[in-house]
């Protein structure tokens, strides 16, 4: 402790600087290196207020793009969940890969859109883009969710098209703590459903039953009420599997599925094995039958796992709104929690 009323100065004699943490004397530099050294630190350096004011500038423009793509989005996929009829409604998807009006999700899902048919189509499509919206702001918290607009392109094609990979996108976060929300997955895109294996390694047999029999269960009660749904369901699906997608170039990844889906599990698998949360949404986006450039927007799903990773928490955790509050070692114990939790 330096006494009251004294006053360091250094071997030059100096006026020395002492920097206090908690009212104990820790460090002592002369007091022209600290002038030297105070612009040297901001100089260049990421601080919360340069990524707070680019992050609200980028918001301002996300924001125009939204309002933009509310009036001028083109709705391609939500297309398919608006115009289908509940008698047949796997006809166009038999026919194309990329039919505007193809719907290829299981019967449980065609009844959750049947609602919707009572709104015009530009109301569902807005609607839609809503909810959409919605769940990455669940995810990332509205500025943020703003500044994504603009930084991931995926995310203002996935809003423009209409798809669900931003539901998937938080289902993939959510989905540790609510197994029963994995049931989305397996009754739409099918494949991601790889994800469960998650559960398996981990040997949390209750959490997989649980994802299991929610799927089960909705199933079920499905095909009490319409058994014949679920066998054109079954049609549509080896019709598929003869058909290719012609053009759309640029549009999709050109990978077949049975050339990412080995990859996809191994790294679930491995990120089961050695805590990595964030392997999950990776290896889902891998899995998805067809990875259109939107579909990539499955990859945020892995930004609340990465925020509670002392790895990549100091870097990640820009993109979550309490980022100012936390630290390396904040993170570490966030992570050391999480992973007690979910420990077999």
């Amino acid at each position: 402790m330096v006494p009251a009323g004294v006053h360091l100065r250094n071997r030059a004699g100096e006026p020395a600087v002492t920097q206090r943490d908690r009212g104990r004397s820790t460090t002592v530099m002369p007091a022209r290196a600290a002038t030297a050294a105070a612009p040297m630190a901001g100089h260049g350096s990421i601080t919360p207020e340069r990524v707070g004011a680019a992050r609200d500038g980028l918001a301002v423009i996300g924001a125009l793009v939204l309002v933009l793509l509310v009036f001028t989005g083109p709705g391609t996929d939500a297309t398919s969940y608006w115009s289908f009829t509940l008698l047949d409604p796997y006809a166009a998807a038999t026919r194309s890969l990329t039919g505007t009006d193809a719907f290829r999700y299981a019967p449980p899902v065609a009844y959750a859109f049947l609602p919707f048919h009572a709104l015009p189509f530009h109301a569902f499509r807005v609607l839609w883009m809503a909810i959409e919206f919605g769940c990455l702001v669940a995810l990332v918290r509205w500025r943020w969710a703003l500044a994504l607009v603009v930084i991931f392109p995926a995310v203002a094609l996935e809003l423009s098209s209409g798809n669900i990979h931003l539901l998937m996108a938080l289902v993939v976060a959510i989905g540790f703590r609510f197994p029963a929300a994995w049931s989305l997955l397996l009754l739409t895109k099918g494949t991601p459903g790889i994800a469960l294996l998650w559960f398996a390694v981990r040997r949390q047999w209750r959490d997989l039953g649980i994802a299991l029999g929610a799927t089960l269960c909705i199933a079920l009660v499905s095909y009490a009420l319409t058994p014949d749904l679920w066998q054109q369901w079954a049609a549509m699906l080896r019709a598929d599997a003869s058909l290719t997608i012609t053009g759309h170039l640029f549009a999709y990844v050109p990978i077949p599925l049975w050339v990412r889906l080995p990859p996809a599990i191994i790294l679930v698998v491995w990120g089961a094995r050695h805590e990595h949360p964030w392997t999950v949404a990776v290896a889902v986006t891998l899995a998805l039958p067809t990875i259109w450039l939107q579909g990539t927007a499955v990859l945020l799903g892995a930004l609340p796992s990465l925020v509670r990773s002392p790895a990549f928490g100091r870097w990640t955790g820009i993109l979550t709104p309490d980022w100012r509050r936390g630290s390396p070692t904040r993170a570490a114990e966030v992570h050391r929690k999480m992973t007690t939790s979910c420990a077999p």
